[in-house]
C-alpha cells in the first residue's frame, strides 16, 4: 500500500524495486543491516548497533563517491547554479536494506557537494550570505524507526515531524532526491509547485518522468492530461538520465536504476501568464486503470491530486 505516495512495506512482504524489509526485528539481514527492538532494555545494544550502522553508511558513502554514477551526477549538478535547499524523500529502511543505504549515502554526498557551490557574493567564512547554503538535509520516510531517526539526527539531517505527502513548496531553488518513489508522490510535489516561477525553482532527482509518459498509450496520455499533473507537465521537463543501466544485478544498480535529473525552465516551460496555469484539473475518473493501479489518494478529504 502507499501513504501519500510513499510505499509502506508490511512485515513478510517485499516492495518491488525498493528496499527489502527485514523479516525479523532482532536478526541481521539485508547485507548486514540491523533492525532494532523498541525496548528500554535494548538501549546499550542499540548504541552498539547504531555505531555499526554508522560504519555501514560510511562504507556506502565511500562506494558511491568512487562510482561513475557520482561522477556523472556531479557534472549534471554544476550547470544548475546554486541550490539552496535539499530534500530527500522515500529512501526506505536503510537499517535493513543495502539499496536504501546507498540512496542515503547519495543524499549525504549531495549535501556535501551543494555546500561547495556558493551563491554569488556568499562568503566562505560564514559571512552574512553564507546562510543561503543548503546546510541542512531534510530526510523523510514514514517507515523510519527510532534507530534510523537517531542516525539521521547524528548525521546532521533534519526529519520533518509530519508526513507532508510530497507537498513541499520550493520557496528557493531546491533539489528533491526521491529514489523509487510512487507516481503519486511526484504528482503531489508538482501540485505544491504548480506555476512557472515555482517549477523553475525545482530540480527532481528520481524516477524518469519520461518513462512514466512512455508507459502510456496515446489515448491514455490524452485522457490523463486532464487530471494528472505528472502527465500535463511531461512536455515541459528537461530530463537527463544518470542512473545505472537497467537489468544490472546488484544492490547498487537496484538503488539507482531508472534515475534521472529533472528541471523546468523556459522556453519549454510556459510563461507565468500563460493560460495553461489557470486550466483546472478534472477529478480522476474512477474507472481509469491508471487511477486504480498507481494513483492512490493521499487522504480521504483531499482525494487524488495528480
Amino acid at each position: 500500500m502507499e501513504d501519500g505516495g510513499f510505499t509502506l512495506v508490511k512485515k513478510g512482504r517485499r516492495s518491488r524495486g525498493g528496499p527489502k524489509p527485514c523479516a525479523s526485528a532482532a536478526r541481521d539481514c539485508g547485507g548486514g543491516g540491523f533492525r532494532y527492538q523498541r525496548t528500554a532494555a535494548a538501549g546499550a545494544t542499540t548504541v552498539a548497533n547504531l555505531a555499526a550502522l554508522q560504519l555501514q553508511i560510511d562504507a556506502a558513502v565511500a562506494e558511491v563517491e568512487r562510482s561513475e554514477l557520482w561522477s556523472r551526477l556531479a557534472v549534471l549538478l554544476r550547470p544548475l547554479g546554486p541550490l539552496e535547499g535539499l530534500v530527500c524523500l522515500g529512501v526506505g529502511s536503510f537499517a535493513s536494506s543495502a539499496s536504501a543505504r546507498y540512496q542515503l549515502a547519495l543524499a549525504l554526498l549531495l549535501r556535501q557537494e551543494l555546500q561547495h557551490v556558493l551563491p554569488s557574493g556568499a562568503a566562505e567564512d560564514g559571512g552574512e550570505n553564507s546562510e543561503t547554503l543548503p546546510r541542512h538535509l531534510d530526510v523523510y520516510d514514514p517507515i523510519f524507526d527510532e534507530a534510523e531517526l537517531a542516525l539521521l539526527h547524528a548525521r546532521g539531517c533534519r526529519v520533518p515531524t509530519r508526513n507532508e505527502e510530497g507537498r513541499r513548496a520550493a520557496l528557493r531553488p531546491t533539489l528533491f532526491f526521491m529514489p523509487h518513489c510512487g507516481r503519486q508522490l511526484y504528482a503531489n510535489l508538482l501540485q505544491a509547485n504548480w506555476g512557472a516561477a515555482p517549477l523553475c525553482r525545482l530540480a527532481v532527482l528520481g524516477n524518469s518522468f519520461g518513462a512514466y509518459a512512455d508507459a502510456l498509450t496515446d489515448a491514455q496520455r490524452e485522457r490523463s492530461a486532464g487530471w494528472c499533473r505528472l502527465t500535463r507537465a511531461a512536455p515541459w521537463v528537461a530530463e537527463q538520465p544518470c542512473g545505472e543501466a537497467p537489468g544490472a544485478r546488484s544492490e547498487f544498480a537496484n538503488a539507482f536504476n531508472n534515475l534521472s535529473l529533472h528541471t523546468f525552465a523556459p522556453p519549454a516551460l510556459p510563461m507565468a501568464d500563460d493560460t495553461c496555469w489557470a486550466t483546472p484539473f478534472a477529478a480522476p475518473p474512477e474507472d481509469d486503470p491508471l487511477v486504480r493501479r498507481d494513483i492512490i489518494p493521499a487522504s480521504a478529504h483531499e482525494g487524488c491530486c495528480c
